[in-house]
């Protein structure tokens, strides 16, 4: 996880606020495993602003389902504003 461009870290488990949600990031086969309420993902790193944004990087796969609408996305790289608009 990298917070900026200078500080990064490892560890097996945490949990990160963005905003106002938590974002609970674990690692599984070199991977991040990032997952919310509503949302699944993984990546080879993710990072924030701390504020309003999860910037996923490398082979993303993300599926986010709420109030019976979803989307399966996968890329390169994905940067999200979270928490999504309500």
């Amino acid at each position: 996880m990298s917070i900026g461009d200078d500080a990064c870290m490892t560890c097996k488990k945490m949990t990160l606020k963005v905003s106002d949600c938590s974002l609970t990031m674990t690692t599984a086969d070199g991977k991040v495993r990032v997952r919310a309420a509503e949302l699944k993902a993984w990546a080879d790193c993710v990072q924030t602003d701390r504020k309003d944004r999860l910037i996923l990087k490398g082979d993303v796969i993300l599926h986010y389902k709420k109030d019976g609408h979803h989307a399966d996305v996968s890329g390169e790289y994905i940067d999200l504003a979270w928490p999504p608009a309500r």
